[in-house]
């Protein structure tokens, strides 16, 4: 009976002694973690202490273990528009949050790169800089045009570290080029999409008693993918030349294919004007479509043609009435240039 007894007192004594161990790491639980349950930490205790850890250290050990911050922090990314041309800045907005633990600015940093494939974590490879604010923005203006990618690390104030990586940056670079009655040559630096716009050359005037106008010339715009090295060569059309009722001179149409005014015509016609395009291929001298072995008619030069505007028609001044066929020359938008772009 005596036996019995010590048994039972013994039995009491560990029991007490298991509820106070609870207690007393439900209360460490509680004033380190107050977004988790008193009621749901305690039953992890409980649970630890059932698997065989009955040493209090250990316990401690286990449950901050169990319960410590495992969430990633999150980057968010807005770019302010996704294009400017070079020269000009690109804002980039970018919070940085952690519901747990919240965000460690001193470790969290960034950097821009041509690449969008991944960094990693390693934070000596993020040399553009290092947050001070959970909300920043970051102004970024590229030295050469293409496709840049802004990296943000994000770490927590529990070690937890994240890569994120933006859209596309893109910065691209614009030319014109004017008539100057001669090819004039763009070599591919960076492969990627170009956007080109070509404006063919109006037609000339014709003056009889009044003056009439020569057509405006064509316009044409199209993308082309271009890899680097790749040479285009743009011939600008020539404008046509004015007319006048005394004038029986023969005019060359406008360079690049206008129609010419032939002497005897009294002039009241006038010549057409050029067209413009762009090509793979560069004219040489001799050709079998040009007889007078025209700088810009060389027949492999003229077949790597990849886009064309035409010129505008001459105008007839003595019997031309407005919206009359003859009347000003037909065309389009009127500028005898071409400009391209890269527009990736």
């Amino acid at each position: 009976m005596l036996k019995q007894e010590k048994g039972s007192i013994t039995l009491f004594v560990l029991i007490a002694m298991l509820f106070f161990t609870i207690y007393l790491v439900g209360m460490y639980i509680l004033s380190t973690n107050s977004e988790t349950s008193q009621i749901e930490e305690i039953a992890k205790i409980k649970e630890i202490y059932e698997q065989g850890v009955n040493n209090i250290d250990d316990v401690y050990a286990t449950v901050e273990n169990a319960t410590a911050d495992k969430e990633l922090p999150i980057a968010n990314i807005n770019i302010s528009q996704n294009r400017v041309e070079l020269g000009n800045s690109l804002t980039v907005e970018v919070s940085l949050e952690d519901k747990e633990s919240g965000i460690d600015l001193s470790k969290s940093k960034w950097v821009v790169t041509e690449s969008k494939e991944q960094i990693g974590t390693d934070s000596s490879k993020y040399t553009g800089g290092t947050f001070t604010k959970t909300s920043e923005n970051i102004v970024y203006t590229a030295q050469e045009y293409g496709s840049y990618y802004l990296h943000v690390l994000a770490v927590d104030n529990a070690g937890n570290s994240k890569e994120t990586i933006s859209n596309a940056m893109n910065y691209y670079i614009s030319q014109t080029f004017n008539y100057t009655g001669t090819v004039q040559t763009f070599s591919v630096q960076k492969p990627g999409n170009y956007q080109i716009e070509l404006y063919g050359a109006s037609g000339g005037n014709s003056t009889y008693t009044v003056t009439r106008y020569g057509g405006k010339g064509g316009y044409t715009k199209g993308d082309i993918y271009l890899n680097a090295g790749t040479n285009l060569y743009f011939y600008v059309g020539g404008a046509g030349g004015p007319a006048d009722q005394t004038d029986t001179t023969t005019y060359t149409g406008g360079w690049n294919g206008g129609g010419p005014l032939t002497a005897g015509q009294e002039a009241y016609g006038a010549p057409g004007g050029g067209a413009t395009d762009v090509r793979l291929v560069q004219a040489s001298t001799g050709s079998w479509y040009n007889t007078s072995h025209a700088s810009w008619a060389t027949d492999d030069s003229l077949l790597s043609r990849i886009m064309v505007a035409g010129g505008g028609g001459g105008a007839n001044s003595r019997y031309g009435e407005n919206g009359t066929i003859y009347g000003y020359g037909s065309g389009g938008a009127g500028r005898r240039t071409c400009r391209w772009f890269w527009n990736n």
